[in-house]
């Protein structure tokens, strides 16, 4: 597999296209996608070393910053994330995160300063199985 470097988030899409960020509304600042589970591990005897290790609890958690610091997104609305990436050469890369459901937003407006607003969504899989990232 070939190693893409993005450089910039350059559109952020949820429930597209009725929440959408891009040059024109100003722009996605960041994207943090936080994809864990949690590790059990076991050792019997002597072993130093986990002989067994089994990832349980997946979670997919996703924040958001934009320019805008207004919104009024209701806790709870359930959607699809799409984000397209840019790499050098301008070169597109696109991440769609499935089944997110918005968790709330923290706006910041300091003085003098551009203000933001940093959106929060957690992942709730249909069937409890099927991969929420492409």
């Amino acid at each position: 597999m070939a190693v893409e470097t993005t450089i910039y988030i350059k559109t952020l899409t949820f429930k597209a296209p009725t929440y959408s960020w891009d040059s024109a509304s100003g722009g996605p600042l960041a994207l943090r996608i936080n994809h864990t589970a949690r590790a059990i591990e076991d050792r019997t005897g002597d072993a130093e070393w986990a002989t067994f290790v089994a990832m349980v609890d997946k979670s997919l958690r996703v924040s958001a910053n934009v320019r805008q610091l207004k919104w009024t997104i209701a806790h709870g609305e359930k959607g699809d994330i799409v984000a397209t990436l840019e790499s050098k050469g301008s070169a597109t890369v696109t991440v769609t995160l499935k089944d997110m459901v918005y968790e709330g937003v923290s706006m910041n407006q300091d003085r003098a300063v551009p203000g933001g607003a940093e959106h929060s969504w957690v992942h709730e899989n249909t069937d409890g199985y099927t991969m929420p990232v492409t």
